[in-house]
């Protein structure tokens, strides 16, 4: 490859090298961005899933002693009866 410009120019424009390490940098630096933006996305999910399930089991748990009262109420009825 030709090139016209000067040393100076050159130097003043960064070298080659120069240049690969910016743009290297850069890319870094978005990857590093986007990869901490989903980590926080997938914590987020993560969180609500987790909240979820907790009322979801919450709620089982709470119709489960509802039945076992019921069933208590229908066993004490039945021995009132004898």
């Amino acid at each position: 490859m030709c090139s016209f410009r000067s040393k100076e120019d050159s130097k003043a424009n960064g070298g080659a090298g120069e240049r690969i390490m910016d743009a290297t940098q850069k890319s870094f630096s978005k990857s590093k961005e986007t990869v901490e933006g989903s980590a926080k996305s997938a914590a987020e999910a993560m969180e609500q899933k987790v909240h979820e399930t907790a009322e979801k089991v919450k709620n089982t748990m709470s119709a489960g002693h509802k039945k076992t009262e019921k069933i208590k109420d229908i066993e004490s009825s039945a021995h009132d009866e004898l």
